[in-house]
C-alpha cells in the first residue's frame, strides 16, 4: 500500500431513464460540492445547456450556459466540454467533490471509459492527459421508476441512435 495521498477530486455520476436524477444530484449538493448537469434535449440542434450548481456563501448558486457544438454529437459534447469541465472544476480550491447529473440517454460506462482514456488537451494549468489525473470515479447512481423499470428494461421501443432503452436501462443499472 503506497503512501501517497490521493488529491484527485471524487466524482459521483448520477444516471437514469425515468428515475428522478435531478432530485439525487440535488440531494448530493453542499458545500464543496459542484454538481453538473449536461441537457442534450437540443443536441440535434448543436446547442448543449450546461448547468453547475454550488453553494456558495450558504446560498445555492445556479450557473446556465448555452454552447454551441459544431458536430451535435455525444462524444464530441464529452470530448469538447464535459471532459475539460471535469478538469477546471478540479483546480478549484473550492471544489472538494463533483456530482455529474447525466442525461437521461447517457451511459455511465462510456463516460467512466473516456475519464480514463480519452485525452484532454490545452486546459491551463493541467499537463495533457486524460481527466482521470484530475477526477477518480468515487459511485455510480443509477435512479430508476420501479413502476417502469421492467417494462423499459424489456421493451424494445428504440432511442434516436439506434439503441433500445432496454439497452440503456439494464446497462445503467447493471454498470452502477
Amino acid at each position: 500500500m503506497s503512501g501517497h495521498a490521493d488529491s484527485r477530486t471524487p466524482l459521483v455520476l448520477v444516471a437514469g431513464w425515468n428515475g428522478d436524477t435531478a432530485t439525487a444530484a440535488a440531494a448530493l449538493l453542499r458545500p464543496g460540492t459542484a454538481v453538473v448537469h449536461h441537457d442534450l434535449g437540443r443536441l440535434r440542434e448543436g446547442v448543449v445547456v450546461r448547468t453547475v450548481n454550488t453553494v456558495e456563501d450558504g446560498r445555492d448558486v445556479q450557473r446556465t450556459q448555452i454552447l454551441e457544438l459544431a458536430h451535435g454529437c455525444v462524444s464530441c459534447t464529452l470530448r469538447e466540454d464535459v471532459l475539460p469541465l471535469l478538469a477546471r472544476l478540479h483546480q478549484r480550491s473550492s471544489v472538494q467533490r463533483i456530482v455529474l447529473q447525466l442525461d437521461p440517454e447517457l451511459e455511465p460506462e462510456a463516460l467512466c471509459w473516456a475519464i480514463e482514456h480519452v485525452v484532454v488537451a490545452d486546459v491551463v494549468g493541467r499537463t495533457d492527459g486524460p481527466v482521470r489525473q484530475d477526477v477518480r470515479i468515487g459511485a455510480t447512481v443509477t435512479c430508476l421508476d420501479a413502476r417502469a423499470w421492467m417494462e423499459d428494461a424489456t421493451g424494445g421501443d428504440e432511442i434516436d441512435d439506434e439503441r433500445t432503452i432496454a439497452q440503456l436501462v439494464v446497462g445503467q443499472v447493471a454498470f452502477a
